[in-house]
């Protein structure tokens, strides 16, 4: 019965709520939840029988979505890109390239 109580603890922390008319995709959800959480649940256990210090629950959630989409890239071909956000202070291909800058002529 602990086992099940502690499933329902951690499932509450970062649980996906999703809203969907199909029940196939609930399903599909929440059996990846269950997935998610017992891996979390032994990776802890054997990090304590090692005497190795473990993530927290966030962190290895987002481990595993890295992990999956780099696989996925993978699996695909698909080349990771940096992602421009507003404001970037990322330099433009174009600065960094000389034959690409405008040529000006000087005039004496």
């Amino acid at each position: 019965m602990a086992s099940v109580d502690i499933f329902d603890q951690k499932s509450t922390y970062y649980g996906i709520h999703l809203r969907s008319r199909r029940w196939y995709v609930k399903t599909f959800f929440h059996f990846l939840e269950i997935a998610v959480i017992n891996t979390y649940i032994l990776c802890v256990t054997t990090c304590e029988k090692g005497n190795k210090k473990s993530l927290n629950h966030l962190n290895f959630r987002k481990d595993v979505a890295r992990d999956l989409r780099e696989e996925l890239r993978e699996g695909l071909g698909v080349k990771s890109t940096k992602v421009r956000r507003r404001g970037s202070t990322m330099e433009s291909p174009i600065e960094d390239t000389p034959e690409l800058q405008p040529k000006l002529k000087v005039t004496k």
